[in-house]
């Protein structure tokens, strides 16, 4: 039998305020009222996750007792909460690891719900639907458990919540089918070096609304943990981006040490909208390679450009600021190096984009004047394994241009990345099957 649910008032509370219970119930039903309602607009965005089972609810094995488990479990509850993960594992691994104490619930409102290091900015309206269904599944499962309610604090967040209910500009875009995200990376690259920093970026809440540019992928969290784990390969060189989306690979790679600029480029103009707006959100300047000025998080300049795939890479290599940049920073020692995160989802690009990269390699050939002695210029691909026959296809015109070599760098990847987001499920999934791939190509007569 259901234990009844029961709503703890504290006694310090006005005697008038304490014989209000109806009002505090009337609240805790809207809140669970109102996220039925934002489950029907979120359920895509959502489509991964489990749902938490009202008959039997969720198991509940012993719970941590050790502070440094503890400290642990609450750590992975924030990495969850900051980079929007869906709202019933949040809260099936807070009541299976945590319980649902009072002290447990106030920690999870006060430090997950109501981050302090956005509690001064301006949310968007995807953040608000985000929190409020958070709190609904909070409240749902506090309800079926039977425990007690702290209802000041819940409470207090959702009057904050509603608050906030307010657009922010973002150049002009609305911010309803927006969220802000924060992802957290920690390890040691190669060259012994321990990292531990954020990355916050806005993306889209459905990823069937607008460009798929603003939605983030495996694969390019993959790419960007490659990056940060191998920076003798990327830094010190121009970098370029193609299909560059929320910015992740970028961002990381405006980290590496050097002067060397970075150039961000997609075909849509909203992908790259909202990925100069990331850049800004992440301390990195946007311009020329000229009278650039040191940020705290990075030392490399950010270039964008809109870029076509059909039209080729002469439509962007007569640019004047990509010019400068290999003029400048180009040499036999430190050539141009491109990378692309999950740019061949879709079998028809193919025909387009294998061209472009021999052609993109086959020009840097020549201007290392067709010296194999050398350091060559390298695209890096990184790829969700969806289709064997999409997969075939691509290696397939791989091996029809002349000159173009392959080579799968994916076992390497999976076994030394020493540089890792921390919390992202479907990554620790992905990773796991070892579903994602990871290609270098390069141009030399012997292929």
């Amino acid at each position: 039998m259901r234990a009844s649910h029961t709503l703890r008032i504290p006694s310090a509370w006005p005697t008038t305020q304490r014989y209000g219970i109806n009002f505090q119930l009337i609240l805790f039903q809207n809140v669970i009222s109102l996220g039925v309602v934002v489950a029907l607009t979120m359920t895509t965005s959502e489509n991964n996750s489990g749902s938490l089972d009202d008959s039997n609810g969720i198991p509940t094995p012993p719970k941590a007792t050790n502070d440094h488990t503890i400290d642990d479990i609450k750590c992975k509850i924030q990495c969850l909460c900051r980079s929007k993960q869906p709202t019933t594992l949040v809260v099936r691994d807070l009541v299976t690891q945590l319980g649902l104490t009072e002290d447990v619930q106030e920690w999870f409102i006060k430090t997950c719900l109501r981050d302090e290091e956005w509690s001064e900015e301006t949310l968007g309206q995807g953040d608000i639907v985000y929190w409020k269904r958070l709190l609904h599944a909070l409240m749902k499962e506090i309800e079926r458990d039977g425990s007690a309610v702290v209802a000041d604090v819940v409470g207090n967040a959702l009057v904050d919540l509603n608050m906030e209910q307010r657009r922010e500009d973002m150049g002009g875009m609305e911010c309803s089918s927006w969220l802000r995200k924060r992802y957290t990376y920690t390890g040691m690259n190669d060259c012994g070096k321990e990292c531990c920093d954020d990355i916050e970026i806005w993306s889209h809440v459905n990823m069937f609304e607008g460009s798929t540019g603003c939605f983030e992928w495996d694969a390019g969290y993959f790419m960007a943990e490659y990056v940060m784990s191998h920076p003798e390969i990327f830094q010190n060189r121009v970098c370029m981006e193609i299909g560059c989306g929320c910015g992740m690979v970028t961002i990381v790679l405006s980290r590496l040490c050097g002067n060397s600029p970075v150039l961000a480029t997609d075909g849509n103009e909203e992908t790259l909208q909202n990925c100069a707006s990331n850049m800004k959100r992440n301390g990195i300047n946007i311009g020329s390679c000229h009278g650039y000025e040191q940020q705290e998080h990075t030392c490399r300049p950010v270039m964008m450009k809109c870029f076509q795939w059909e039209h080729g890479w002469h439509s962007l290599v007569q640019d004047e600021m990509l010019q400068e940049a290999l003029n400048n920073h180009t040499n036999t020692s430190a050539p141009l190096c491109v990378l692309g995160a999950d740019i061949l989802y879709d079998p028809e690009i193919i025909p387009t984009i294998v061209p472009l990269i021999a052609e993109i390699l086959e020009y840097m050939y020549q201007l290392r004047h067709g010296d194999e002695s050398t350091n060559p210029s390298y695209v890096y691909l990184s790829t969700r394994r969806r289709s064997d026959t999409t997969l075939e296809k691509f290696l397939n015109a791989v091996k029809v241009e002349p000159h173009l070599c392959i080579e799968d760098l994916s076992e390497h990847a999976h076994a030394t990345d020493a540089i890792r987001f921390c919390h992202i499920p479907s990554l620790d999934d992905s990773r796991t099957a070892e579903s994602i791939l990871l290609h270098r190509l390069w141009y030399s007569i012997e292929c």
